[in-house]
């Protein structure tokens, strides 16, 4: 059986149009001015935010300890950006906006190969960084090589899908901005917004019988 053709129609009264995403993320600085004295082995994370993604955010993990950058000045030697991590989930606190007003809360959970992030900047605005299931974020062990997250940049729409046996596909459709390196999409969270934004998608299959017409299937996805 073919791949079925898959159009994705979505509400974007919330969101806006979809823009051209801006800039090339491979000429993003990735010098740290500076840096403390780890206990293991760090790993590299960057996020960027704004539009225009001028406040960078450093994210390192050194074994139990994170480091962020909160006011995105890359010093992670300074009081308070030094977080210790208990358990699978670690709630990092706020960071400053790319505004220099508003404050965003950052959230990171481990899982055994990968990690996820959660980026909240206000009760209608939600973003996540990181699928375990299909688009899995790991940290890297040089900030040269760091995946790149943006935060609230150009919004485009990423489609994927995976089979779960001989009949059935499951569908994803995610609204965000694409970063640089495996796991660094950064999708809205369309639950977040009010009134909630749901995808809707067409699904065309080709006819048991040769001649038929394609076989046409409306679905609204959920929980995306």
């Amino acid at each position: 059986m073919g791949i079925p053709r898959i159009l994705i129609a979505l509400a974007f009264l919330v969101l806006g149009s979809i823009p051209t995403p801006a800039g090339d993320l491979t000429k993003v600085d990735r010098a740290i001015a500076k840096e403390p004295a780890y206990r293991a082995k760090p790993r590299y994370c960057l996020l960027l935010f704004g539009p225009e993604a001028k406040t960078r955010v450093w994210l390192v993990q050194d074994g139990d300890t994170l480091y962020m950058d909160r006011n995105g000045n890359g010093d992670l030697t300074e009081a308070g950006e030094k977080v210790p991590w208990t358990g699978d989930t670690v709630r990092a606190g706020h960071i400053t906006g790319p505004d220099g007003k508003s404050k965003l809360q950052v959230s990171l959970r481990k899982y055994p190969n990968s990690m996820r992030i959660t980026v909240v900047e206000s009760a209608t605005k939600r973003y996540m960084v990181g699928d375990p299931d299909g688009d899995p974020l790991v940290f890297a062990e040089r900030a040269s090589e760091a995946p790149v997250a943006h935060i609230g940049g150009s919004p485009s729409i990423e489609l994927s899908y995976y089979w779960l046996g001989a009949d059935s596909m499951a569908l994803r459709v995610r609204v965000g901005t694409p970063g640089l390196g495996k796991g660094s999409f950064a999708a809205r969270v369309l639950s977040a917004i009010a009134p909630p934004v749901n995808a809707v998608a067409q699904i065309e299959s080709p006819a048991k019988n040769p001649g038929a017409p394609p076989i046409v299937t409306k679905a609204t996805l959920k929980n995306t």
